[in-house]
């Protein structure tokens, strides 16, 4: 999948999608992931609220946690329903030992 991403990019340098990001943390490669949303962010500014989720999650795997911090509160606050930003930002505060943050966002997720 990913050399099929990588002919997508070098055929349209101007075609960008936030589920790169998505691909390229799974595959391992966080830095480039955080290189495509961030690429994606300046080239769409209408950017689905799930691009700063990926991107804070690949800082997040990076261990950059205050980082990852900052952009999970941006998607969480623009999606208040998505399980995956609260999830992934009550996982940050646990790593940086702040329980009680991390307790409150894993209980505003929502339940289906």
């Amino acid at each position: 999948m990913r050399v099929h991403t990588d002919y997508a990019i070098t055929l349209n340098p101007n075609f960008t999608d936030w589920r790169f990001a998505e691909i390229f943390v799974y595959a391992g490669e966080s830095v480039r992931a955080i290189e495509e949303l961030k690429r994606h962010m300046r080239l769409d500014p209408f950017y689905v609220p799930l691009a700063p989720g990926w991107l804070g999650f690949a800082h997040y795997m990076l261990q950059d946690y205050s980082q990852a911090g900052k952009l999970l509160q941006e998607c969480v606050a623009r999606a208040p329903n998505l399980r995956s930003g609260h999830a992934w930002l009550a996982a940050v505060y646990a790593e940086m030992g702040k329980t009680e943050e991390a307790h409150a966002e894993a209980c505003a997720s929502p339940a289906y």
